[in-house]
């Protein structure tokens, strides 16, 4: 009798996990699921919450990661939370309050200096593509470092899902969504 009541708490276990990796059950874990990904950087996982083929995760990776140190953490520090779902049959409205750093300004001002320096200075002048490219993201990486008071951008704004055979994916296409993930660089 032991044996049996192990081999059946065995089996609910397996089809509890099995249930769990299905995806994202409704519109809010897809969304919160999304969030934490790219916050965490799983960037493949984040895109197979991703509706339409607009996301791709090795050219998100590559282009992320090149930026590397504080500057990237800066980048992913962002919070968020659902604050409400509309959910019609298979697609829903999910309404989100986020909170980010807007890296943009930071990033244009070491752009531009390093673009004034190429010009004046020969060393930079003389560098090669993979150099200068370390250069800027040492450069970023030290700016943000000695940014003290870095404020953060709050806005609120709504992300349509749709439901995609068992799970539901997020539609990204919107400039917010962008914005946030990427510390507002987006728009660059």
């Amino acid at each position: 009798m032991k044996k049996r009541s192990g081999l059946t708490a065995l089996l609910v276990l397996t089809v509890l996990f099995l249930v769990a990796c299905g995806g994202a059950r409704n519109p809010k874990d897809a969304t919160l699921l999304f969030f934490k990904n790219m916050r965490v950087g799983k960037y493949e996982e984040a895109a197979e919450l991703v509706s339409g083929s607009d996301f791709d995760a090795a050219r998100v990776r590559e282009e992320y990661e090149s930026l590397g140190g504080k500057f990237l953490d800066k980048m992913r520090d962002f919070e968020y939370e659902v604050v409400g779902v509309d959910q019609r049959n298979e697609s829903a409205t999910v309404n989100v309050k986020v909170s980010y750093y807007n890296l943009k300004p930071i990033f244009e001002e070491v752009m531009q200096n390093l673009r004034n320096d190429v010009k004046n200075d020969e060393k930079i002048r003389n560098m090669n593509e993979e150099e200068v490219t370390k250069e800027a993201m040492n450069r970023l990486n030290a700016k943000i470092e000695s940014v003290k008071d870095l404020q953060r951008t709050e806005k609120s704004f709504n992300i349509n899902v749709i439901k995609s055979e068992k799970t539901w994916k997020l539609d990204i296409t919107n400039m917010d969504v962008q914005e946030v993930i990427s510390g507002n660089l987006s728009t660059l």
